[in-house]
């Protein structure tokens, strides 16, 4: 699209091509040159709105469920855990903190070998369990303080799935601050 110029005494090696007529968008000023960039609109349609909001409280009474079941189930060792969490808050993040780092580090070490590559599945199932016997400490020791603040007596079971609706309803709100949620949440897992 365009003509060369060569200045007098200079020496040109291999071939000069010429092409055809330069693109239209260069003719037309009006016509963007570059990628196409998406615009972001606040618009969320209510079907979505709907389903996001769903989906959190389903979230939030299916971990109140399932906090019900353990303490169900395991109502003393989670009253342990959960006076443990009560007596000794930074022992036990300080605790949560070392596994959260050295398990998963532990857990490839052992995932890179053949012959050991099935306990690191065995290890990954357990340390998931761990998370969620020690969240529903948590749940259970919101759902105590909360029974001892209406002066109410509840058995383990209710106490910590009272405790999950509550806990959970504000540590999976979290998520929706920016930046922020994630290292909220975070903070709290330590302690589980």
């Amino acid at each position: 699209g365009g003509t060369l110029t060569r200045a007098t005494g200079t020496q040109g090696l291999g071939d000069v091509n010429s092409f055809g007529a330069a693109p239209n968008n260069l003719d037309n000023p009006s016509t963007p040159l570059g990628p196409d960039v998406p615009v972001f609109t606040y618009y969320e349609s209510p079907a979505s709105f709907l389903w996001k909001v769903l989906s959190f409280f389903g979230s939030v009474v299916l971990c109140a469920a399932l906090a019900m079941l353990i303490a169900l189930l395991w109502a003393k060792p989670t009253q342990r855990v959960a006076n443990a969490i009560r007596t000794n808050p930074i022992g036990t993040s300080g605790f949560g903190c070392l596994t959260l780092i050295v398990a998963p580090g532990l857990l490839v070490l052992v995932a890179i070998t053949i012959i050991l590559s099935p306990l690191s599945v065995l290890g990954l199932l357990l340390l998931v369990g761990a998370v969620i016997f020690g969240w529903t400490a948590i749940n259970l020791e919101v759902g105590n303080r909360l029974a001892r603040m209406f002066k109410v007596e509840w058995s383990a079971p209710v106490a910590a799935g009272i405790g999950a609706l509550i806990f959970n309803l504000v540590v999976f709100g979290f998520a929706y601050i920016p930046c922020l949620g994630g290292v909220l949440s975070f903070l709290v897992l330590l302690f589980a």
